[in-house]
């Protein structure tokens, strides 16, 4: 069975790095062979059982990924945890060298599978090493680790332009850039000694450095103890509502990400749509992610909001205000939409950061990597399946009323999850 790489643009780049069964037919409508594109005006792309080649890279992509981020959950707190992060970037970029030159479905699976695996490390041994290395202000770095996201996902819009009939090269770039990742990381381990080593800290940075110590007794810990551990924050009340809020609030992320640039180019008929939405996350995702952790780590300085209780405030105050003025952008016409979606984004997108510095400060500092690493799997397999529910909602009501539902409705839940996990971790907290 062969995958028939098509000519490129923002649909087809986002389809062939998750799905396949495309011909690429020429003026004749003859088939163009494998792995070659038509430049011709008349050239036309042909989607072939798109639905179920969608469903199959999806879960080889999906089911990997979420399954390594527990394994890396567990590498992120390890004394190896950069030697893990570092091998895991190279065999990402390795996988995105060897996807174009694959010229057979089994072949292309398998370098799905491969680089879905390497990609789990990211996230649970980032915060981690965030966690170690910026104690005071670990919300604005979780915020600006976050600019990798929404420069991201600009780059797709970017290179679906650059390299519209040299598809290969989408591949090469990230490769290239998973490769600077596993060097930048390497360098960052020759410097952690140093920060170490340093003798003016406060009595927090202190703590944190105790704890770094007692690392290698604390990886003698059994899997069992660990669990329980774990299992037995989770049950928290507190716990349970954040991590409801963030199920909602990352659904409708997924929901949106998915479906934009179909609904404001084609709902919405509005040819330059793309562009708007290629500045939108380098613009207001960016600043968004520095504000929420940056007036995180302010907020966090009075004792009222001490602890997770900032955070969750933050997150809030940033859902409540953000999913009105998106129920607003998915109503009106562009380009005007346009205006509101960047004030919309700037709210919506301080979230994730904030989250995971909010949930993970509810664990002991020993299994926060492990936390990590089931709290996404969840999160992953839940919100990366949940937005194909809008096929279904579209059955009954409009495309409008279906993104109304699915993006600001379980954004505004989540604000209220959100509030509600405040409340209640303030209750803890004083009992």
């Amino acid at each position: 069975m062969t995958i028939w790489q098509p000519m490129m643009n923002s649909k087809e780049l986002a389809a062939a790095t998750g799905t396949g069964g495309f011909r690429n037919l020429d003026e004749n409508g003859n088939l163009v062979q494998n792995g070659t594109t038509c430049t011709a005006p008349e050239c036309q792309c042909v989607f072939e059982n798109e639905e179920p080649m969608q469903m199959i890279f999806t879960v080889l992509y999906v089911i990997p990924v979420s399954i390594s981020t527990i394994f890396f959950g567990y590498a992120a707190d390890s004394r190896f945890r950069l030697f893990f992060f570092a091998s895991s970037m190279v065999v990402l970029a390795s996988s995105q060298f060897l996807f174009p030159m694959a010229k057979s479905f089994a072949k292309l699976a398998t370098i799905r599978v491969i680089g879905g695996l390497a990609e789990g490390c990211t996230q649970p041994i980032s915060m981690v090493i965030i966690n170690f290395l910026f104690v005071k202000n670990t919300s604005k770095a979780m915020g600006i680790f976050n600019w990798a996201m929404y420069l991201g996902y600009a780059l797709t819009i970017a290179l679906a332009s650059f390299t519209k009939n040299s598809f290969y090269w989408s591949y090469y770039i990230i490769g290239i850039c998973c490769g600077a990742s596993a060097i930048a990381v390497f360098v960052i381990g020759k410097f952690i000694p140093k920060i170490e080593n340093d003798n003016n800290k406060d009595d927090e940075e202190e703590a944190k450095l105790k704890e770094a110590e007692t690392l290698e007794q604390l990886e003698n810990i059994s899997w069992r103890e660990n669990t329980f551990k774990i299992a037995r924050v989770a049950g928290k009340p507190a716990t349970i509502l954040i991590f409801v809020g963030g199920l909602f609030r990352h659904t409708a992320g997924y929901t949106l990400g998915i479906n934009q640039v179909d609904y404001f180019s084609n709902y919405k008929e509005f040819e330059n749509a793309e562009l708007y939405l290629f500045w939108c996350p380098i613009l207001a995702g960016v600043a968004g992610a520095f504000i929420g952790g940056f007036l995180t780590d302010w907020i966090k300085k009075n004792k009222s909001f001490s602890g997770s209780k900032g955070a969750l405030f933050i997150l809030f105050i940033s859902q409540f205000l953000g999913a009105p003025l998106m129920a607003i952008v998915l109503s009106i016409n562009p380009p005007y939409c346009f205006v509101l979606l960047y004030i919309a984004y700037f709210f919506l997108e301080m979230w994730f950061g904030i989250f995971l510095v909010a949930f993970s400060s509810l664990f002991d500092s020993s299994i926060q990597g492990k936390a990590i690493g089931y709290t996404l799997f969840i999160m992953r397999i839940v919100c990366g399946n949940l937005p194909s529910l809008i096929v279904k909602i579209k059955v009954y009501v409009s495309y409008h009323y279906a993104m109304l539902i699915m993006i600001p409705g379980f954004q505004f839940i989540s604000a209220i999850f959100f509030l509600a996990a405040f409340f209640s971790v303030k209750n803890e907290s004083s009992a």
